[in-house]
């Protein structure tokens, strides 16, 4: 008795499995950006997704020295300084790690903890927005990756 099979495919090759890699990779992001994004006010979600769409400038935004692979929403100690300089400092800083976390190959991180880390992207960027108020939030976010 014969049992039907079905042969994979095998890898692609040359040019169309650049092409699929560069799709697929293209997909993964733009379903990463949503993910961050889906909890803020229109106005950020606005003001950033192109941005975060868009390849990153390693001139402009440099990755931070150090990875961490896990990281807290903001805590009580960072926000009782409730000034604007602290605000963006620490905006400009949650930008900087988003990039970071985006510009990762897929398998450089397993898929619970890149989730994990698109998660607590979108809370810390979500405090921030409560405490600059959305429209300040999106003015601050164009200022700073303009």
């Amino acid at each position: 008795m014969s049992l039907p099979f079905r042969r994979s495919a095998g890898p692609a090759q040359g040019a169309h499995a650049a092409l699929t890699a560069a799709v697929a990779l293209r997909a993964q992001r733009a379903w990463e950006v949503e993910a961050m994004l889906s909890t803020l006010s229109p106005a950020v979600q606005d003001a950033l997704r192109a941005w975060l769409l868009a390849p990153t400038d390693p001139t402009r935004w440099p990755p931070p020295d150090t990875f961490a692979e896990r990281r807290w929403p903001i805590d009580a100690a960072e926000a009782d300084d409730q000034t604007r300089s602290t605000a963006s400092g620490l905006l400009r800083k949650e930008l900087k790690a988003m990039r970071q976390t985006l510009d990762l190959p897929p398998d450089a991180l397993s898929g619970l903890t890149r989730n994990g880390l698109l998660t607590v992207h979108g809370i810390r960027l979500r405090q921030l927005e409560r405490w600059l108020w959305p429209f300040y939030a999106a003015r601050e976010i164009t200022r700073l990756i303009a």
